[in-house]
């Protein structure tokens, strides 16, 4: 059985380096939430990519778990067109 492959669109830029730290390492939204996550495998070149990110700004409580919630977050934001189809 063949799956539906997502839709390919071009890369996305963002405005700036400061872009992409106010919207996935500073924003604490996803930091201490109170809810239990399924637990799933991230590669760990994307982890080790990650740590280094975030190494980068010295007092942010940003956490691996954080930064793939916003990540995540800004992807369902920018595809909902396209994603609220397959809902």
């Amino acid at each position: 059985m063949q799956t539906e492959s997502p839709p390919t669109t071009s890369p996305l830029s963002y405005d700036s380096i400061q872009d992409i730290r106010e919207r996935f390492v500073n924003d604490c939204y996803y930091f201490r939430l109170r809810l239990c996550f399924l637990m799933v495998e991230i590669d760990t070149d994307f982890i080790r990519k990650i740590k280094r990110i975030i190494s980068y700004e010295c007092n942010s409580p940003c956490s691996i778990k954080s930064y793939v919630n916003n990540v995540m977050a800004d992807h369902f934001e920018r595809y909902k067109a396209i994603i609220k189809k397959w809902l």
